[in-house]
């Protein structure tokens, strides 16, 4: 955490962490939500998982975490999002290396959470003409400085990175949407 050094001593960090030792292993969420923004985590952990964020909070690496004053509540934040897009098949269900996220993932209230905010992302913020069109603009911007930059000799690897990149964005909706409906294939945890 960046931030609020020198404040409290970071007393929140101490109350949420000690407020994570004690919750029940098998439903958290009642004695996190005290501490945590639920919905704000589960929509940026589905975020992560649906842009294949594998460097992210599920790695316990490249996040932020605000304590908002205004609710006294963690929020959390990507950050370093620099491994994005990358394995278009990667699952929305990998091993979560992060306390929060494993709760999230791996309890039934918490999956519940998962699967309604995948859905809803895909319903209401992933659109793919958008995407691509965006992709397109950025694109005009970046390639007349690839060009100057490397005289022109890595322009194929930038094309090649910009065709991979509209691939993901074209197909990861039914790859993600295929692993909600089977989950169990596409699990690193399975309990036998």
């Amino acid at each position: 955490m960046d931030s609020n050094q020198g404040r409290g001593g970071r007393s929140d960090l101490r109350r949420l962490a000690e407020a994570i030792k004690e919750a029940d292993d098998d439903d958290p969420w009642d004695s996190l939500a005290e501490f945590v923004d639920i919905d704000n985590f589960t929509r940026f952990i589905t975020l992560e998982q649906l842009l294949n964020h594998w460097d992210g909070y599920t790695q316990t690496n490249n996040y932020r975490m605000y304590n908002n004053p205004d609710t006294m509540k963690f929020e959390f934040f990507p950050h370093g999002a620099d491994q994005l897009f990358e394995d278009l098949r990667g699952s929305i269900f990998r091993e979560q290396g992060g306390i929060l996220s494993r709760a999230l993932v791996h309890t039934s209230e918490g999956k519940e959470r998962y699967d309604q905010m995948m859905y809803q992302l895909l319903e209401q913020v992933w659109d793919e003409d958008t995407i691509k069109s965006r992709i397109a603009k950025v694109y005009q911007l970046i390639r007349p400085h690839v060009m100057k930059s490397t005289k022109g000799r890595r322009v194929e690897e930038f094309e090649d990175a910009i065709n991979r990149l509209l691939r993901f964005v074209d197909a990861r909706r039914y790859i993600v949407l295929r692993q909600l409906k089977v989950p169990f294939l596409y699990s690193n945890r399975h309990d036998w």
